[in-house]
Formats: C-alpha cells, sequence, structure tokens
C-alpha cells in the first residue's frame, strides 16, 4: 500500500510539474510578441508536415483506383486513334465513311495479375473473364505493341498466351519494303522473337519495322512488334534468318487491353463458306 501511495504520490508532483510548465509556455508565447511568432511559425510547419505525411499516405492507397482510371481512359484514347487513322486512310482514297464504321475493334483494359517470361512456354493471368465479356481467342495489347492471345478463361479471369511462346505464331508485315513473315518465339531471350519466311530475294536493314499483318482478326493492323536487329543469309536456304528486337517489356506489364473485334464474326463466317466448299 506504501508503494502505491508513493507512486500516486509522485504522479501527483510529475502532473503538477506538467500543468506549471504548459501555463508558463502560455504566459510566454502571449505575453511576448517574437516568442509568439515563433511558436505559430513551428505550429504551421509541424501541421503543414502532417498533412503532407497524410496526403501521400492517402494518394499511395488511391494509387490502385487512380490506374484503373488511367487504364479506362488509355482505352478510350486507343479507340478514337484507331477511328481517326481509319477515317485518314478513307479520305486519302477519295472514299466517304462515318466514324462508327472505322472502330473494328473495341479495347477493354485489364490488370496482370500473373506473368511469366522465362519459361519455355509463357502466359499471363488477368482479372477479367465471361462475365467481362472477354472470349477464346481474343487478341491483347499493351502500348500499342502485341501482348498475345487469351488462351481459357472462366467467370472472372482469362489466361493469355503470349507472345513469349512457341505456340503463337503472329502474321506480320515489314516496313518498309511491305514483305509479309511470321514472328515466332524461340524459348531463350525474352527480348527477341525470330522473323520466319522472309524470302532471300527481299532487300532487309538493320532497324527495319515489324507491324502486325492483320491477317489474324483478332489483332488489329499496324500493331509495333519490333525492329529487325540480326540478320544472316545462307546460300542454300530460300528465306533470310531475321531476329526481331521486340518493343514491349514484358516483365513490365500492368495493364493490358483485350480486342473485341467489332467484326470477326462476320468475317470469320464467311471464311468458313470457303472451307465447306468442295
Amino acid at each position: 500500500m506504501s508503494k502505491l501511495l508513493q507512486f500516486l504520490y509522485r504522479s501527483r508532483i510529475f502532473l503538477v510539474f506538467l500543468l506549471l510548465e504548459g501555463v508558463s509556455v502560455w504566459l510566454i508565447v502571449s505575453k511576448n510578441s517574437y516568442p509568439r511568432s515563433a511558436f505559430l511559425h513551428s505550429s504551421s510547419v509541424l501541421i503543414a508536415n502532417t498533412l503532407a505525411v497524410r496526403s501521400q499516405i492517402m494518394s499511395y492507397f488511391q494509387l490502385k483506383e487512380v490506374n484503373e482510371v488511367l487504364a479506362y481512359e488509355n482505352a478510350q484514347l486507343i479507340l478514337e486513334l484507331e477511328s481517326a487513322n481509319y477515317l485518314i486512310q478513307r479520305e486519302s482514297l477519295n472514299e466517304k465513311s462515318d466514324s462508327v464504321s472505322g472502330k473494328s475493334f473495341s479495347y477493354h483494359p485489364a490488370k496482370v495479375i500473373n506473368n511469366s517470361t522465362l519459361k519455355t512456354n509463357n502466359y499471363l493471368t488477368i482479372d477479367k473473364g465471361v462475365k467481362d465479356g472477354i472470349k477464346k481467342g481474343m487478341g491483347v495489347i499493351s502500348g500499342g505493341s502485341v501482348v498475345g492471345l487469351v488462351h481459357e478463361t472462366s467467370d472472372h479471369f482469362a489466361t493469355i498466351v503470349s507472345v513469349l511462346n512457341p505456340k503463337l505464331l503472329i502474321s506480320c508485315r515489314i516496313k518498309p519494303s511491305g514483305t509479309l513473315g511470321v514472328v515466332q518465339w524461340k524459348a531463350g531471350n525474352p527480348r527477341e522473337v525470330q522473323l520466319n519466311f522472309v524470302p532471300r530475294h527481299i532487300y532487309l536493314q538493320y532497324g527495319d519495322s515489324v507491324f502486325t499483318s492483320g491477317f489474324n482478326s483478332a489483332l488489329p493492323e499496324g500493331l509495333l512488334i519490333g525492329t529487325i536487329y540480326k540478320k544472316g543469309l545462307k546460300a542454300d536456304e530460300a528465306f533470310h534468318q531475321l531476329m526481331v528486337s521486340l518493343s514491349l517489356d514484358f516483365s513490365r506489364l500492368d495493364y493490358v487491353y483485350i480486342c473485341m473485334s467489332n467484326q470477326q464474326a462476320e468475317r470469320d463466317s464467311l471464311e468458313m463458306k470457303l472451307i465447306s466448299q468442295p
């Protein structure tokens, strides 16, 4: 009991000391202009720093929402750019058209939640699925470059077979020559792919750009794949040996865009009639 009384007594003395200290500080600040201004300045700095830290913390937790908004805005910009390019092409050919007919694709953003780049067969997983309108075979792009094609879907997720997968062959066109070829990844360097079936008589230069040809109805024409950085030609072979440096760094993918073709069903139906004919 005596120890408790001693503790309470000492605590009372400490509280009285703090109270007297507070009164002393208040008297000094309130009765003297310089201490008062210094105190107000220090208080303002402390409050400003506290608010800045609070703002940074709130901004950090809002990054996901901000990224989603930016992703949807980018999807709209991609759509408008495609439409504008279509109209320019039609005008150069003196053809009349409306802006709606130029929108052969619509673009829907999705977040990458899993990604591999160093396996033999690489895939991505995104946070959109059947309930978001995603279907098997749809094209996937990012930053104006090809990512791959939708492989499998569930209600809320989808897997993407990426360009870094030997199973995916992409029809392409080389500029400025306009020559067609096929891009395919050979397991190894995730920053390069092979460019196959380019005839030996075609003149090529280092730095020639490689774009999607549009022959695959799931991918828009003119998406950048990369540039030629290595070439060879053996005397007994009919095709160039070419390597393309990819324009897209697959290890840094965050958001991608699903290409939903507005004309794919019509095109596929017409081409199926050719297959069914004897």
